[in-house]
Order: structure tokens, then C-alpha cells, then sequence
């Protein structure tokens, strides 16, 4: 194609500087013109057309779509009649191809949806455009190393847990009058035997001739800190990597339900994020900002190649957790050791422990004699 161009070009040329007649330079002329005005065009669309992503990083959950957005701008004096452009989906899907025209100056705006579903950070780019000038003389394409990162937190289920045990003067409320907080007035009502003599109201005694009691709101709160085991080893070799995703899902949801009920939440784990192999802990902390930093480091996390017992991390220094936390537990049925290291922490820290289990209990099942025990379901929205 260039050496058909070029031979155009040079025979106009010759034919113009040799040939004296009028109509031949006329027509050769005109060929020299076009191809050389239609060069130039193309090298302005080549350096003026731009392409940018609205937003450098987006956030969104497993099996659920995003919206790309890309900006596209002619920053030229002359109208651009026709650009293709290559929208990256990423890994899994077709790219998407669409063509417009710009105005000089004109800004648009071309937005897509790609479905995620694979929990990690994926890379949406680079984008590739094309066009040429009118006569299609000279077609140009070039890459853009503009990208966009889409962090894909895992799936997040409902999970609903009886809350009954915890710390006194909290925002949850229950039935146990154990619990009542004496900041937090609710009603009078008329004495009966066994009630408290401190919880006698004098100024309505006075006033009725009877005794009165008074009654406060039964409140509890729990700090929540979740230890989830994604050690290789510990899962058995077949569906590992089914129930390693699960297991992270479950982590998920259980922070989002201790963040639903205004509860602080940490975690620990192990695994590598960006090839790097530690250990993980998020400190405890509250609200949905906090909830977001939990989301974050699961997207990211792998499973850990290491015979690490995970177990053992919250008893490390550096780990904050106060009297009356309630550790979740996510991971396999422990073995003896991690047993251990249960029961250790059980009576060191004097944690509240619940179990998630990911495998059959079998030969640990009478651990529900001491601790609260869930099995994870192995698929579906339903978690336990």
C-alpha cells in the first residue's frame, strides 16, 4: 500500500513537471493535493484524538456487572469523520468495538458494562483506536496505555446470628435484663419481688404509695474479629479451590454483618497479596469505611502455601482484642493442633468462639459442646 502511495505520488509529480499540457498538470496536481492534504489529516487525527478512563479504579462485588467509562476527545480544528475504537473487557470477555465521528473540540463520552466473576484486581486496558482520512489513504491505529483497575470483592451473603452474650452498654438489644443499661431509661412499673432495691424509683413510690421500680433498656456489644485459615494444606486437594473462595465469601459476610449492626471488626489471615507472603491483619475498627479495608484485602488475598496455624496470630503481640470479643472462626474443621490452639485461646483470651466450617465436622463434633458451630454450605446464597 505505501509503495502504490508513493508511486502515485511521484509519478503526479513528473507527469506535472514534464508533461506541458494543461489538463494532465491539472489532474496530477490534484493527486499531489489529495494525498498530500489527505497525509496531513491523518496525521492530526493520529495526534489529537485522545482517550482516557473516567475513573482509574472501580470497586464492585463478585457476580455482579461494573460500568466502564471512556472519555474521547477530538482536540483539533477539523471534524474527524470516522474513529473506531477497541473497548477492553479484560481477561474473560470479547473486547467491544464501536465507531463514531467528532467534532472539532467535541468531548464524548462512551460507557459499557463487563460482568465480574472472579474475586481479584483486574486490569481493563489498554484501549486501541483507529481511523484514517477521508480517501482511506492513509489508516492509522494507535494504543493508548490508558488502563482502569476493577477491584471485585468477593460475594456477600445475608447471615443473621443470635446475639445473647457480650458486653454490657452497647447499641444491640435484647431480652436479658442482665444487660440493662442505666444510662438508658424505658418505663416504670410496679415492684416485684427479686428486682434489684437500687432499681426502686422513691419519687414515684412517694407519689403512688406504691413501689415502683424503674426499668432500663437491655443493650449489648460485641467487638467481632474474624480468623480465616486459607492455608493450602488444611483443605482437601479436591474442590480446594471451591472452598478457599468460599471460605473468603463467608469472611465477607461476616463483616458486613458485624458493620450492619454497628459492631467493630477486625481479621486475620494468611496469604499473599501481589506476591508477597505475610500475614494479614486488619485491626479492629467500625463503620463502613472500615468494612471497605476488610473488602479490600480479601479481594486481593490468595490462599498461603505455608503449614501456618492461623489460630495462633491473635495471641501475637500487636493483636488488639478486648474482653468479650467474639472470634468467628472461617476455615476447615481444625485437626488436633489447631483444636488446641482453640482451646487455648479460649481460656487465655476469653474470647467468645464461633466456628465456620468448611469440611465435614466428623471427628470434631463434639466442639459444639463448647463452641457455637456452623457449617458452610458449599454453594448458593444461603451461607449456614
Amino acid at each position: 500500500m505505501i509503495r502504490y502511495k508513493a508511486i502515485i505520488f511521484i509519478g503526479s509529480a513528473l507527469l506535472f513537471s514534464i508533461v506541458p499540457f494543461r489538463s494532465v498538470q491539472w489532474i496530477s496536481l490534484t493527486l499531489l493535493l489529495l494525498i498530500v492534504i489527505s497525509f496531513l489529516y491523518s496525521r492530526v487525527m493520529f495526534a489529537f484524538f485522545t482517550v482516557r478512563h473516567r475513573r482509574a479504579i472501580l470497586r464492585t462485588y463478585r457476580y455482579q456487572d461494573v460500568e466502564l467509562s471512556l472519555v474521547l476527545e477530538n482536540r483539533s480544528f477539523l471534524s474527524f469523520h470516522a474513529v473506531t475504537v477497541v473497548l477492553p473487557c479484560g481477561t474473560y470477555e470479547k473486547n467491544i468495538t464501536k465507531a463514531l465521528s467528532l467534532r472539532p473540540g467535541e468531548r464524548t463520552e462512551m460507557r459499557y458494562r463487563i460482568t465480574c466473576d472472579k474475586r481479584g484486581e483486574r486490569i481493563i486496558g489498554p484501549v486501541r483506536a483507529k481511523g484514517a482520512d477521508p480517501l482511506g489513504l492513509f489508516p492509522w491505529e494507535k494504543l493508548f496505555s490508558e488502563v482502569a483497575t476493577v477491584i471485585v470483592y468477593p460475594a456477600v451473603y445475608d447471615v443473621s446470628l443470635a446475639n445473647d452474650r457480650g458486653l454490657p452498654s452497647g447499641n444491640i438489644r435484647i431480652a436479658n435484663p442482665l444487660y440493662e443499661d442505666v444510662t438508658r431509661f424505658r418505663s416504670v412499673r410496679d415492684y416485684m419481688p427479686g428486682d434489684d432495691p437500687r432499681s426502686i424509683s422513691w419519687k414515684v413510690t412517694a407519689r403512688t404509695g406504691k413501689l415502683a421500680s424503674l426499668q432500663y433498656l437491655p443493650v449489648l456489644y460485641f467487638p467481632v474479629l474474624i480468623v480465616l485459615d486459607i492455608t493450602a494444606s488444611h483443605y482437601p486437594l479436591r474442590y480446594r479451590h471451591v472452598l478457599i473462595e468460599r471460605a473468603i465469601e463467608t469472611a465477607a459476610s461476616l463483616a458486613r454483618y458485624a458493620v450492619q449492626i454497628q459492631q467493630g471488626v477486625g481479621l486475620i489471615t494468611a496469604g499473599t497479596i501481589a506476591g508477597v507472603d505475610e500475614k494479614r491483619y486488619v485491626p479492629l475498627g467500625y463503620g463502613p469505611h472500615h468494612a471497605v479495608a476488610i473488602l479490600e484485602t480479601l479481594a486481593r488475598i490468595e490462599l498461603s502455601e505455608k503449614n501456618d496455624d492461623v489460630l495462633m496470630q491473635p495471641l501475637s503481640a500487636g493483636v488488639r482484642m478486648p474482653w468479650g470479643t467474639r472470634l468467628f472462626y472461617v476455615g476447615p474443621a481444625p485437626d488436633e493442633n489447631r483444636m488446641n490452639s482453640i482451646f487455648s485461646l479460649r481460656q487465655r483470651a476469653g474470647v467468645d468462639i464461633g466456628l465456620f466450617m468448611l469440611t465435614p465436622l466428623r471427628s470434631v463434633s463434639h466442639l459444639s459442646r463448647f463452641f457455637t458451630v456452623h457449617e458452610v454450605k458449599e454453594q448458593g446464597n444461603e451461607l449456614i
